[in-house]
């Protein structure tokens, strides 16, 4: 059984990975958007080009990324029911 102190420890752990994960998240959501528009600049056609070919990757990427998602939910679900302890 964890006492108090080891579990502030392990939710300080968690936030502190969890502030990096979306710090790198915004990071690279500013450079995607820097470099659409840089294209967008570049080429008039671009913006269609770019839509075609999101939509084309956009249910391979869901697909490759589901179990993971899924994983997640149950890992919460199982912790919320207090089935891991």
């Amino acid at each position: 059984m964890l006492n108090e102190d080891s579990l502030r420890d392990i939710l300080i752990a968690m936030a502190m990975a969890r502030k990096s994960s979306v710090q790198n998240f915004v990071s690279l959501l500013i450079e995607v958007a820097a470099l659409r528009d840089t294209v967008r600049a570049l080429d008039p056609t671009f913006s269609e080009t770019f839509e075609n070919r999101k939509r084309a990757n956009e249910n391979r990427v869901v697909l490759e990324f589901s179990p993971l998602i899924e994983m997640c939910d149950e890992i919460i679900r199982k912790l919320e029911a207090g089935e891991v302890c």
